[in-house]
């Protein structure tokens, strides 16, 4: 951060049928502004006071929104973004790219455990 303190990131909904992860994100902020506003939590006081928070609630709001038009009442399974890997019109469910796997570090060092495929189900 530009004052110097240490930024924090925090996400959820990274895989698009995990909604309860946005639920425990807001609980979370909810509970730590609360007690630092309060002064109940000396805990929460100083996390806010010498962290810089980022907050991003929803990582995969494609995949979130494909779930949504699919399954309006809860109970999509995507858990990919909405990124056309396998299929012209993105409606293959193995279309995607998964977020939580998908990180820099190594990332495509080897094909153990997934193949390079952009049509794998798995984690790639």
């Amino acid at each position: 951060a530009p004052d110097g303190r240490p930024t924090v990131l925090y996400t959820a909904l990274v895989h698009a049928r995990e909604p309860q992860t946005l639920m425990c994100l807001l609980k979370f902020v909810e509970t730590i502004l609360s007690s630092a506003a309060h002064a109940s939590s000396a805990q929460s006081l100083r996390l806010v006071r010498s962290r810089r928070l980022l907050l991003l609630p929803v990582a995969n709001p494609d995949g979130y929104a494909w779930n949504a038009a699919r399954a309006p009442r809860g109970g999509g399974m995507r858990r990919k973004n909405g990124l056309k890997t396998c299929s012209s019109t993105g409606n293959s469910p193995n279309d995607g790219v998964d977020l939580n796997r998908n990180f820099g570090h190594k990332w495509a060092l080897d094909s153990i455990g997934s193949p390079p495929s952009g049509c794998f189900e798995g984690v790639r």
